[in-house]
């Protein structure tokens, strides 16, 4: 950066930061909402869980003096409710479900070969009833499991005959369960928050360095200094991608203190999930996206007859990262085809999923950074080349 295009960069930066709204929103908030909404929205999740854990609310209906019945009162947390009407009851909130018995279940538990069905009544609206109602079926598995025991110990049968094989699931990729639970959570969102951050961070700088001049009249007075349209364009190319990368690092930060925050979505009992190793090509990625999207965000902003179309064009702009990122939410880290590795955007996401589980293809690497240094160079290829077009520059 020359001498001429420092000067346009920090007369850019200063007229963005006069703007503390625009400051605060691109830089401060993303630290402190990310982990409000991670928070609130894994704080819900397991409000409701440990709701139903503490006092698993249930009514029965038919008989009421049942085995089952017996059992379920001696399982710890569940209470069986008196109510005159259970379906209005769970409408009302009162009981999670309820369960019908029917008169004959005793009977048909104590024969030989017996069966009986059960009705369990639940609200699908409801995550608590649903969360009762998975509780439930685990607790009548087990009563059935038991039945079944009792049933082949009368015949002097082993247990054994029923259950020739056991399978017991033992996870190879990461020791941890809660930690493995958190990097597929992270592995599935961490890559959209960089996205969204990334195409939305420099966005309002774009607009205000490009279409805000052309249209309250400022842009010619600068094109008439001393600086070359190149120093101009440079320097604020540079302040819009600063703008964008602080946004983006903001974000990935408040990603990363989420982690530490009890109840959050992405709170890991073991502290940091992700390795340095990760964070560093993940922010790498940001960085690079945020170069590539901040460059086509000037483009497109000098293309722009006014203020406002502009911010139409790049709504489209911002979106389409969206599209991608929802698209790829539940690709697998592993197994990808080495062509997705040229697509722009697929392939940063990708990567990132891969660092997130503390795997390291060279390839994909290379890969990756490759194309996004590539993509970086036409998106400024484009930026200029609608800089130095006066019929575009002009035009109103």
């Amino acid at each position: 950066m020359n001498s001429m295009s420092w000067l346009v960069f920090k007369k850019e930066m200063r007229d963005l930061f006069r703007d503390r709204k625009a400051f605060l929103g691109a830089v401060l908030l993303p630290i402190f909402i990310l982990p409000f909404i991670l928070y609130i929205i894994g704080g819900s999740a397991a409000s409701n869980t440990n709701a139903v854990k503490d006092g698993l609310r249930i009514a029965i209906v038919g008989n009421q003096n049942s085995s089952l019945e017996q059992a379920l009162e001696q399982v710890n947390g569940i209470q069986i409710i008196n109510v005159s009407n259970p379906e209005q009851a769970l409408k009302d909130n009162e009981i999670y479900l309820y369960l019908d018995i029917p008169n004959n279940f005793n009977s048909a538990i104590a024969s030989k070969d017996g069966s009986a069905n059960l009705k369990v009544y639940y609200d699908n609206t409801s995550q608590k009833s649903q969360i009762a109602l998975s509780t439930l079926e685990e607790v009548i598995s087990g009563f059935s499991k038991q039945t079944v025991s009792n049933r082949l110990s009368s015949l002097g049968v082993d247990n054994n005959l029923l259950n020739p094989i056991n399978i017991e699931p033992v996870g190879v990729g990461i020791q941890n369960e809660n930690t493995a639970h958190s990097l597929q959570l992270l592995a599935m969102l961490l890559p959209m928050f960089v996205l969204a951050y990334a195409a939305q961070g420099g966005a309002a700088a774009a607009t205000d360095l490009a279409a805000g001049e052309k249209e309250r009249g400022s842009l010619e007075p600068l094109l008439s200094t001393r600086a070359s349209r190149s120093s101009i364009l440079i320097g604020k190319l540079a302040a819009i991608t600063l703008m964008g990368i602080l946004s983006t690092l903001s974000g990935f930060i408040g990603v990363l203190v989420s982690m530490f925050i009890p109840n959050s979505l992405f709170m890991n009992t073991d502290g940091l999930a992700l390795s340095p190793e990760a964070i560093i090509i993940i922010a790498a990625l940001a960085i690079l996206i945020t170069l590539s999207f901040s460059a086509l965000q000037l483009a497109i902003s000098v293309f722009a007859k006014s203020f406002k179309e502009a911010q139409t064009y790049l709504g489209f702009l911002t979106f389409a990262p969206m599209i991608v990122s929802y698209g790829t939410m539940y690709l697998d880290s592993t197994g990808s085809s080495l062509l997705l590795y040229n697509i722009p955007i697929i392939n940063a996401v990708l990567v990132m999923k891969e660092a997130i589980f503390g795997i390291f293809v060279p390839m994909h690497l290379i890969l990756t950074f490759t194309w996004s240094i590539v993509y970086i160079i036409l998106a400024v290829l484009l930026a200029r080349y609608m800089f130095n077009r006066e019929d575009v520059l002009f035009r109103s």
